[in-house]
């Protein structure tokens, strides 16, 4: 094997959503599909399967602050995560989400921690244009108008 060269693999799982946390423009997001970052270590016949945040439903619900209907558990600690959503006017404006955990220990007190993050969503539509853009073909799709979160499979087609 060439130095600094990738093995080409067979399956390879990602999330969509980090292309919209990235704040990556269409042409980007071709690009990334296309690049060694994802399509380009698939062997032809691989499979690439891609979680993504349903963002037309994110659009839909609009700007605003979400909390938490119930704690999480991790490692031991109960927290409650809020949301707060800032989207833009249209599709290419740039969004924002701040996260906060809100860590409540066994004695009561809460401790907080936060983030902002700026985001541009894409429609699914986009992501299959950007999948057939990359050079493979979309192969099962879970989209659904209500669903939060959708899977996406895309093969990259063996050579004729």
């Amino acid at each position: 094997m060439k130095k600094n060269a990738v093995p080409l693999i067979a399956v390879l799982a990602a999330s969509a959503a980090i292309l919209g946390i990235l704040g990556l423009d269409e042409s980007v997001r071709i690009s990334e599909l296309e690049s060694v970052q994802m399509a380009g270590v698939l062997r032809p016949g691989g499979l690439l399967v891609l979680n993504s945040r349903n963002w037309e439903l994110v659009r839909d619900e609009g700007s605003g602050l979400r909390i938490s209907e119930q704690l999480v558990e991790r490692g031991g600690r109960r927290a409650l995560v809020v949301y707060g959503w800032s989207l833009g006017d249209s599709w290419a404006d740039r969004h924002h989400l701040d996260i906060a955990v809100a860590i409540v220990e066994p004695a009561g007190n809460v401790s907080s921690h936060a983030e902002r993050l700026a985001f541009s969503p894409f429609r699914h539509e986009d992501l299959d244009a950007d999948i057939r853009s990359a050079g493979l073909v979309t192969t099962h799709s879970t989209y659904a108008p209500t669903v939060d979160f959708y899977l996406i499979t895309a093969k990259r087609p063996m050579p004729s």
